[in-house]
């Protein structure tokens, strides 16, 4: 079982990507394998970020994204699924 902890985000918060050095090489690994598939569907993308679940039309339009996506090779940070 994961521990996280817990943050109070104000409606007005905004991220700000040099708070939080430790991510920036994972997203640049993230960026470099979504730049290599042909088509980038944002939606899946963001779906499985929200939800952890992808629509079964978008995993058969899109099987190379979401191979990527659902064996978690992409959208890790430090080991953890985002």
């Amino acid at each position: 079982m994961f521990i996280y902890q817990k943050f109070s985000i104000s409606a007005t918060a905004h991220f700000v990507p040099s708070e939080f050095p430790q991510l920036e090489a994972s997203i640049q690994q993230v960026i470099k394998q979504l730049a290599e598939e042909p088509v980038i569907k944002v939606d899946m993308v963001l779906s499985f970020v929200k939800d952890h679940s992808i629509n079964s039309t978008q995993v058969k339009a899109n099987p190379g994204l979401a191979g990527l996506i659902s064996t978690k090779s992409a959208l890790t940070v430090n080991g953890s699924i985002v």
